[in-house]
């Protein structure tokens, strides 16, 4: 069995090394790895054509800068694996990875295989997400889609970079990862959801994620709320377009609800003093887009912080709030 590694990569010249270093020391060596280069301006082209030289399995795509969903899609274009799978230039995965991943699809190859991760910040701390044993699931279902919303564990997730997702169903149904900032991993993973059967989930966290401050979720502009904005409206779309949007509405304001802490994020740090934090946030708490979508929460299964966040939310509590938001912003510099 063949597995694509798709790794795309814009001006990641500092980290590049460490992704690609683990993609080609794989311990399953059957594969094909696709790095596509989205228009890079530093020296990261430089190194992908450095590195296929010393890998031959490094297939090179040098393209226009379209974003991560373009890059994405055009590896979908060009794989030939069984599977493929999804890394970004700033993270990395477990050597064994693919050998897991190939472990796990068996004789009965599933149409999609989630592995757990690791988060790991710039302080260093390491968080792994992990559960007892390997799951099997078949798509579909209000159950189904509450562990992908993260709302019943153990958790799936929807994230494109801790899946195996098979080449062909993607193919078959053309899903495509849509030009959203925000948003376009949730949006892929549903729809491929909606086509496929049967899904397993590894009790063994095989990639790391690096949460790093220049991330599109942690760089706060104007175009920042835009973006969420328009990530909300598409995965309710979703819903609404395949009648589960009332069964699931406590998850989906659950998703919501972490979109509204970035908000509060953006909002505090674009204040430059404190009265201009105090009105940004209470406008923030007062609009009727975003109330209507965190008062739907279903906090029960969050984090302590959450069900916090979402008092401060509901009573307008200003003071609470912006003292939160100075511990978060405390916490990345």
């Amino acid at each position: 069995m063949k597995v694509t590694i798709a790794v795309s990569v814009y001006n990641k010249e500092g980290v590049l090394s460490r992704c690609l270093r683990s993609v080609c020391t794989q311990t399953y060596e059957d594969i094909e790895i696709i790095v596509v280069d989205d228009g890079s301006i530093d020296g990261s082209r430089e190194l992908i054509d450095k590195w296929s030289k010393k890998d031959g399995r490094i297939r090179v795509i040098h393209k226009e800068n379209g974003g991560v969903s373009s890059a994405r899609n055009e590896a979908i274009r060009c794989a030939s694996g069984d599977y493929i799978i999804f890394a970004d230039a700033d993270d990395r995965v477990a050597s064994t990875l693919v050998e897991k991943v190939v472990e796990a699809a068996g004789e009965s190859k599933p149409d999609c295989i989630v592995y757990e991760n690791y988060i790991v910040t710039e302080r260093k701390k390491w968080i792994c997400y992990h559960s007892d044993k390997i799951k099997h699931w078949y798509a579909g279902g209000e159950e189904f889609y509450r562990r992908m919303l993260g709302q019943d564990e153990p958790f799936l997730g929807t994230a494109a970079w801790n899946k195996a997702f098979k080449l062909d169903i993607i193919r078959k149904n053309n899903i495509r990862f849509r030009n959203q900032k925000i948003g376009e991993d949730m949006r892929f993973c549903l729809e491929y959801a909606l086509v496929s059967d049967e899904w397993v989930r590894i009790n063994e966290p095989l990639y790391y994620y690096f949460q790093n401050s220049d991330s599109v979720m942690h760089n706060f502009s104007d175009e920042f709320e835009d973006n969420i904005r328009i990530h909300m409206k598409s995965m309710e779309e979703f819903f609404e377009e395949n009648g589960m949007y009332t069964e699931l509405v406590g998850a989906i304001g659950a998703v919501q609800l972490r979109d509204c802490l970035s908000v509060c994020k953006n909002r505090y740090i674009v204040g430059q003093r404190f009265r201009s934090k105090y009105k940004n946030l209470r406008g923030f708490v007062s609009d009727d887009f975003y109330r209507e979508r965190f008062l739907h929460a279903d906090v029960s299964l969050m984090p302590l912080k959450y069900k916090l966040f979402y008092c401060m939310l509901r009573y307008k509590l200003i003071l609470a709030l912006i003292v939160l938001m100075w511990r978060y912003d405390r916490s990345y510099r």
